[in-house]
């Protein structure tokens, strides 16, 4: 399994959308933990989403 750039692209883009809505999330409740954690969770479920779509991807084939 080659890592390719639309992958990290996918990535890229999970991390972004995920840490707006962390912000967004802070902004509207008031309590920065929400968007903290939501932050944090960006990083650790983008990569394995994409990860984890390749392989089934793979299986599949």
């Amino acid at each position: 399994m080659k890592v390719t750039r639309k992958d990290l692209l996918q990535v890229f883009g999970i991390v972004v959308v995920t840490f707006l809505a962390g912000i967004a999330a802070d902004k509207v409740s008031g309590n920065y933990w929400i968007g903290y954690f939501t932050m944090m969770g960006a990083l650790i479920l983008g990569p394995n989403i994409v990860m984890l779509r390749k392989i089934f991807v793979s299986r599949r084939v």
